[in-house]
């Protein structure tokens, strides 16, 4: 009997050994553990930072982009609402060109048949003996037929003298001098096509000086356009629209410079001091 418990306690010491044994490994093992696993999370806590900083950027690019759309969008819609408003008035346009155009032949067409009138009525009195005074012969010449139309029968004489001669003179009566060379006549297509080349020239200079008071330069590759009730900005493609999509806060260096705080910088300056060795000094050929 004593020897069987001999033997157990033999067994049990040799038990509680092996207990001690398995115990010491897995604390080594969570040790071990413990150590790669540190490292590990402090990288991936790294990765996380970086990759919600990369997030932030993009969400801000994207912000970015879909506004300069719709501000392109809108200017777009401006644009075409100018275009059609321009469209409706192109046929009022051309009726009054050829309103004009036809006002400008019915005057030319006048003054002709002025000149005309004009000329008969010279060569009239100057068949006729004494028939008109001094002062109805200069009131003619200058264009005002009101004699004429007022007493007729002096045209063809009086009733009294209708049966006598008449004095005819075959000296050439010079036409009425104009104050002015007439210019040569157009046909109505030349007039149409003077006409809208005149108002083609205004209309450019006109939209030219409006073009040099709306448009004002903020920046490089950067203006502003001011329309008739809207205002609105335009970037060039080469400077204004890669400057804009540049993100206005660099959230990876804020993050960097909460997490760090200035400990990496002075740990680098610590390490730095601490292992820079001193220098040899030569003095005269001898270092010290």
């Amino acid at each position: 009997m004593a020897v069987k418990t001999e033997s157990l306690k033999a067994a049990l010491n040799a038990f509680g050994r092996s207990g001690k044994q398995a115990k010491q490994n897995i604390n080594s093992i969570v040790q071990l553990v413990g150590s790669v696993s540190g490292p590990a999370t402090k990288s991936l806590g790294d990765v996380l930072e970086r990759s919600a900083a990369t997030l932030e950027e993009l969400n801000t690019l994207s912000d970015s982009v879909k506004a300069e759309t719709n501000v392109i969008r809108e200017n777009l819609q401006s644009i075409e609402s100018q275009l059609s408003h321009l469209e409706k008035l192109w046929p009022s346009i051309d009726r009054a060109v050829e309103f004009v155009a036809q006002k400008k032949q019915q005057l030319s067409e006048l003054e002709r048949l002025c000149t005309s009138v004009e000329r008969q009525l010279a060569e009239r009195l100057s068949t006729r003996s004494g028939k008109y005074d001094r002062a109805e012969v200069s009131r003619i010449e200058k264009g005002s037929p009101a004699v004429l139309e007022a007493d007729p029968d002096r045209m063809s004489g009086d009733v009294s003298d209708s049966e006598a001669p008449v004095e005819i003179s075959s000296k050439m009566v010079p036409d009425i001098p104009l104050l002015h060379d007439p210019e040569p006549e157009l046909s109505l297509f030349e007039q149409l096509q003077e006409r809208k080349r005149e108002q083609e020239e205004s209309r450019q200079d006109r939209a030219q000086a409006k073009k040099r008071r709306r448009i004002k330069k903020v920046d490089a590759g950067q203006f502003i356009v001011k329309a008739k009730k809207a205002e609105f900005k335009v970037l060039t493609l080469n400077e204004g629209l890669k400057k804009s999509l540049e993100p206005t806060v660099n959230f990876r260096e804020q993050l960097l410079r909460a997490r760090t705080d200035g400990k990496r910088e002075k740990d680098f300056l610590d390490s730095s001091f601490q292992y820079r060795m001193p220098l040899p000094c030569v003095r005269n050929g001898y270092k010290t």
